[in-house]
């Protein structure tokens, strides 16, 4: 599941707040497992104005937990470039002198060579 929402994430879509919201919200699993900064692929701001304009319950209550968790610091340095699936690959070192096809050790699966 984290990985869709990493997808719409990088789509930087507004409407795709409230899908990555109730994704995070379906069980303690998935609220501990997705980050809240994926429900602003579109900027912080951005989304915070999305949630508010938008009036509903769900929006509500997720903006009231966005605005608690940038209070709290969780949105320090953030930005959506620093965010992205390529830049998370980069700090991994899964994307630089890996030849194609490499297991990375500590993951059971292998890195595409496209993701370098």
């Amino acid at each position: 599941m984290k990985l869709c929402c990493v997808q719409l994430f990088n789509g930087g879509f507004l409407t795709d707040a409230l899908l990555i919201w109730h994704a995070k919200e379906s069980s303690w699993d998935a609220h501990c497992s997705i980050d809240v900064q994926l429900l602003c692929g579109a900027g912080l701001e951005e989304t915070a104005a999305y949630l508010t304009a938008d009036g509903t319950p769900a929006a509500a209550v997720a903006l009231e937990y966005l605005r608690q968790c940038e209070a709290s610091g969780d949105f320090v340095g953030f930005s959506i470039e620093d965010q992205s699936v390529l830049q998370v690959l980069r700090r991994l070192n899964l994307t630089s002198g890996s030849p194609p096809g490499r297991t990375h050790p500590e993951w059971p699966v292998t890195i595409p060579h496209r993701c370098r």
